[in-house]
């Protein structure tokens, strides 16, 4: 009964209580049967097969259609189910223990060729296999180990040495019960502790993308900034022209080249009723719409989305969540998407500008960007001329450079060096200045990120995005809405492409290959390959099932303890018949080898054939290692032979 309620219990704690009492059902009601199959040890192999054969296919289900961890946990808790026909077959089956060579390939062969062989009884693993899955439903309450506390408890009670008093056992588990959960609470506690601390360890070095509440720019390191050629997105218009920029995030407080984000609250987007569309500003019109095809992190990624995006479409994620300053987070996605964002480039959505962080210059910046504003003198302008004025001061005499050659000087700041001195930088020394000179013209203004849209394909439709395309430009607040401002000169695509590898060409073959082929595995919800899985085991698992029970009989038995006397399914009992068919009858004092004695020297014959046999049976009925597998065979195939022989013979006589 152990067995049963733990299957109970499993079902309880994973959600399937339904699973659960079939499968407890199922188990239990084989004490109440009395029939059994006639397995042989090939029987076992092939259910052992039929359980690899459904862990896989689930394994190979749930890796395309759950993000990793999540289908980790959920294999987890279908084991017990998985696991179920081998426990079938043996409780239902004529042998009480499975050949250890039944869970290995590779120690069948050897079996084939060895006597005998270790065997033992799998309940208490797959009791024990029951009560991990429950676990892995990961509730956050004590019912579970207050569950397998009484299970444990149950079955270690039917185990306990007859030595031990009860009270005093009893006493003893209680005592390692509380044990236990002491140490559970700290183990977590530590985990916890771990986890955090290993976390701030490797992300120090660990690669960075894009943080919608902090980035770190490359402001005053000297050397050359490589970039990469990877391609990252795939962008084409549906309606209206590609958007120049795609952003991830924008920033508004700025420390020491650190642009961090006031609005690190993320809210969740309603998710419209067919299941892949969100609206994310129902007044803004759709002017343009752009498909972006990319690769996404499958827990938790951030998007790709133009300037002013109203509705976004063909998003399959669980999902969608904003913080206001145009960052969008994903929740469980496929690994690949290709969403349509409906924009209008001229209806900045952000929230509005904050008096304490979009008008604000860090004090060791306001002496250089007064300075250079009162060059430029902004007096009396109207916002739209502050603005073409800042483009224009930025427009000559700066150049694009992805190398520093020189530290600043003591005092300065790597802007103060760009603006006063070397006037040559890339995005981020452009974007970074301004947005602090526009701040400091009475404009509100943010550092926003993202990618550019430049490089279209062989003069079609289609854009490619790279790696080296990562940009960062300037939001100004101008005449009550947000617009993008791009400051960096307009060549510095050109500039980092002219390095590009000869063999570019055949990577990006390759990438776009490996791009396909995820697309086609990502379809829908559930990959392509998730959805073929399950016609690909079936006909496996029903040709094993019919390897298993096609050729096998029922044997009933009169008493249940029977069924666990090992030998009783051996074929020599049909010679036994057939010879007492002939009148001669075995006492029942009797040995077999007494008693084939005496029938030998009755006809006159000796057939060393039937002494071969009987040492067989002898050993297959008595040896607690049973016969291997080579030798069962040769049993039965020994006593058919010989039945065969002896029918000829008397169809010849007659």
């Amino acid at each position: 009964m152990l067995i049963g309620a733990a299957l109970l219990f499993w079902g309880w704690r994973v959600g399937q209580p339904f699973l659960g009492v079939i499968a407890a059902v199922l188990l239990e009601a084989s004490y109440l049967v009395r029939w059994r199959w006639n397995f042989s040890d090939t029987e076992y192999y092939r259910l052992w097969d039929l359980c690899t054969l459904l862990f896989g296919g689930v394994a190979i289900y749930l890796r395309f259609s759950e993000e990793v961890t999540k289908g980790g946990y959920l294999l987890f808790q279908w084991m017990p189910l998985l696991l179920l026909p081998i426990m079938l077959g043996q409780l239902y089956g004529s042998q009480e223990k499975l050949a250890l060579a039944t869970f290995s390939w590779f120690a069948r062969k050897r079996q084939a060729d060895k006597r005998g062989g270790r065997r033992f009884n799998i309940s208490y693993l797959y009791f024990l296999v029951v009560l991990i899955s429950a676990g892995a439903s990961n509730g956050r309450d004590p019912w579970f180990y207050l569950g397998v506390c009484i299970l444990c408890g149950a079955a270690g009670w039917n185990l306990r040495g007859i030595r031990f008093p009860a009270p005093a056992w009893a006493g003893a588990f209680m005592a390692a019960c509380l044990v236990g959960f002491y140490g559970h609470v700290r183990i977590n506690q530590m985990q916890n502790l771990l986890e955090a601390r290993i976390g701030d360890f490797f992300t120090k070095f660990a690669k960075k993308d894009f943080d919608p509440n902090e980035t770190r720019t490359t402001l005053g390191h000297i050397g050359k900034q490589k970039q990469s050629n990877r391609i990252l997105m795939r962008v084409q218009a549906e309606k209206g022209a590609v958007p120049p920029r795609l952003r991830q995030a924008s920033y508004n407080i700025y420390r020491e080249g650190i642009w961090l984000s006031r609005q690190r609250e993320f809210a969740e987007v309603t998710l419209e009723t067919d299941g892949s569309t969100w609206k994310l500003d129902p007044a803004v019109p759709a002017k343009g719409t752009v498909r972006v095809s990319t690769w996404q992190e499958r827990k938790r990624g951030i998007l790709s989305v133009p300037l002013g995006s109203g509705e976004i479409r063909e998003l399959p994620v669980t999902a969608l969540e904003t913080n206001g300053f145009g960052a969008f987070r994903t929740r469980e996605a496929p690994g690949v998407v290709s969403y349509l964002a409906d924009f209008d480039a001229n209806a900045g959505n952000d929230l509005p500008p904050d008096p304490a962080t979009d008008f604000s210059v860090p004090e060791e910046e306001k002496g250089l960007f007064q300075t250079v504003a009162n060059n430029l003198d902004f007096k009396g302008l109207g916002e739209t001329q502050i603005l073409e004025k800042v483009e224009r001061y930025f427009a000559n005499g700066f150049k694009y450079s992805l190398e520093q050659s020189d530290l600043p000087e003591e005092g300065r700041s790597p802007l103060n060096q760009f603006l006063l001195r070397s006037r040559a930088g890339h995005c981020e020394y452009f974007a970074s200045a301004t947005v602090l000179l526009l701040r400091t013209a009475g404009i509100p203004a943010r550092y926003a990120t993202g990618y550019a849209v430049q490089e279209r394909k062989d003069a079609g439709e289609l854009y490619l995005v790279r790696e080296r395309h990562a940009h960062a430009w300037a939001l100004a607040f101008i005449e009550g809405r947000w617009r993008e401002v791009d400051t960096t000169p307009g060549d510095w695509n050109e500039m980092e492409s002219a390095n590009q590898s000869a063999f570019q060409p055949i990577k990006d073959w390759w990438e776009n290959v490996w791009f396909g082929f995820s697309k086609w595995r990502w379809l829908g919800k559930k990959g392509i390959i998730s959805q073929i899985a399950p016609w690909l085991v079936l006909p496996l698992a029903l040709l094993l099932l019919w390897r298993i029970f096609g050729r096998r009989q029922r044997t009933k038995m009169s008493d249940q303890k029977s069924l666990l006397l090992p030998g009783l399914d051996s074929e020599f009992y049909r010679i036994e018949k057939h010879l007492a068919g002939k009148g001669f009858l075995r006492q029942q004092d009797e040995t077999l080898s007494q008693w084939l004695r005496k029938v030998q020297n009755q006809v006159g014959n000796e057939d060393q054939e039937l002494g071969r046999i009987l040492e067989l049976h002898y050993r297959h009925r008595f040896d607690p290692a049973g016969l291997p597998h080579g030798e069962r065979e040769e049993l039965s195939r020994s006593v058919e032979r010989w039945l065969s022989a002896r029918n000829e013979t008397v169809r010849r006589k007659s």
